[in-house]
């Protein structure tokens, strides 16, 4: 418990301080690890979520793992056990707008119930014509009407709520002269434009879906190079609502779904701020600067200012809070803006927007300014912005941020209208911008015009 009030009074020092919170500056990016040190069922994390309850799910290759900021609860096939997930090869993770936990594996589709923690399976059936098309999960989506899409290895399907089945989609594919042969039926990303038609990502073309009318158009020129199949890892859209595609071996390419207008972000061999050759982008994330964090399979972590500047980090031998892998499966940020970074063989890397940068306020004996001696208990921010830090020996130091100063208040023997001696625990305004203090003998006012003291 000792250990919990320490790390809440720092992290609310800091936000004092230093509030609005910002990121770190990304030159200097330092990251926190969970791994299965820490109890993750194991290190190839391949997809990241946060519920509306707070929790944040790790899909593994080996188990899905719910965290709730302390430890870890892992949930794994049973077959005994008819309501367990379906398959401990988690692939995708989606919740809808109702709170319920879509879960694909390499095995079936699972919905899981946060009230009940129980699992809904569903399987594809040769036989079933309105079952899961196909057993592997690429990707789960939802529309803005809160239509359910499920990307698999063989075809795009609509999940029908009121039949509890699904609806089919295969689309015809074209001739790859590079590799001679064609998929347009293996969807592995999936979203959507700001006309509500569906951009898909197959191993061969993109495609723009109209799900009113259920017609099909090929994207041309949105591959630049046919020199391998142009596998697509994720389609993001950011808060310009401008759609980036992470395309392997080629780059990524951002989209206008308005104007159809492409702008691709290539490999340059001879421009160190670019992304690299061969890289196999995986995933994006936004942050609250409009930086855009790139993923990849091959080369570490990218983050691109949006002034064709990417900046590129990989792991630095002995170095515990640099990023601890070159191989990124997925990036995700959470509702207080945190960025959790997916490996295929590191764990997690976190990103916590309130770690960086810290600055410390200690007693200096030689400074009269500096923070009073002792234990702090306890610190206030009045309207005016100054904080009150009270002191477990006495006293109090308020702190004015604009010059980095303390000054101080103490018990006076001679004044019988000072401070209170003896250990301060609390402190507090009221609504006439008056001060009060819960120290050890009594209530203490504080008149802030006059600067004197009532005692109850």
């Amino acid at each position: 418990m000792v250990k919990v009030l320490k790390i809440a009074l720092v992290l609310l020092i800091f936000q004092f301080i230093y509030s609005p919170l910002l990121y770190p500056q990304t030159k200097d990016l330092q990251f926190e690890h969970v791994t299965v040190e820490n109890g993750l069922s194991n290190n190839n994390v391949q997809c990241i979520l946060q519920d509306k309850q707070g929790f944040m799910w790790f899909g593994t290759s080996d188990g899905l793992n719910r965290w709730d900021g302390y430890t870890v609860k892992i949930f794994t096939k049973d077959a005994n056990d008819s309501n367990s997930i379906s398959d401990n090869y988690i692939t995708a993770l989606h919740v809808d707008s109702s709170g319920l936990i879509w879960i694909g594996t390499s095995v079936g589709l699972n919905i899981f119930n946060p009230k009940t923690e129980n699992f809904t399976h569903y399987f594809f059936d040769k036989d079933n014509p309105n079952s899961i098309s196909h057993a592997y999960t690429y990707v789960i989506f939802e529309d803005n009407i809160k239509n359910i899409w499920i990307g698999t290895g063989h075809g795009l399907n609509r999940f029908n709520r009121e039949n509890d089945n699904f609806t089919r989609y295969f689309f015809p594919g074209q001739l790859d002269s590079v590799n001679n042969a064609w998929n347009n039926n293996i969807i592995s990303a999936i979203n959507e434009s700001k006309d509500g038609k569906l951009l898909l990502g197959t191993m061969n073309d993109f495609l723009l879906f109209d799900t009113k009318t259920e017609e099909t158009t090929i994207i041309h020129g949105m591959i630049p190079e046919r020199k391998h199949w142009p596998l697509v890892y994720t389609i993001f859209k950011d808060r310009l609502r401008k759609l980036w595609i992470a395309i392997a071996n080629q780059g990524i390419a951002e989209y206008d779904s308005n104007t159809g207008l492409i702008r691709f972000y290539k490999p340059e061999p001879k421009n160190p701020n670019s992304l690299g050759i061969n890289v196999v982008p995986t995933s994006f994330c936004e942050d609250k600067s409009g930086n855009l964090w790139i993923g990849t399979a091959n080369q570490g972590l990218y983050i691109f200012d949006r002034s064709k500047h990417f900046t590129n980090y990989k792991p630095i031998y002995n170095d515990e809070k640099k990023i601890n892998s070159d191989a990124i499966s997925c990036i995700y940020k959470d509702k207080k803006g945190n960025i959790w970074i997916g490996t295929e063989d590191n764990g997690i890397n976190m990103m916590l927007k309130w770690k960086k940068p810290f600055r410390h306020y200690i007693h200096d004996p030689q400074n009269s300014n500096s923070l009073a001696a002792g234990e702090v208990s306890n610190f206030y921010e009045d309207k005016n912005g100054i904080v009150w830090i009270t002191n477990l020996r006495g006293g109090v130091s308020l702190f004015d941020r604009t010059t980095g100063n303390f000054t101080h208040i103490t018990h006076n023997p001679q004044n019988t209208a000072s401070l209170s001696e003896g250990m301060l625990y609390a402190v507090c305004e009221d609504k006439y911008g008056c001060i009060w203090f819960a120290t050890a003998p009594d209530l203490t006012y504080m008149e802030r015009k006059a600067g004197m003291f009532k005692h109850y």
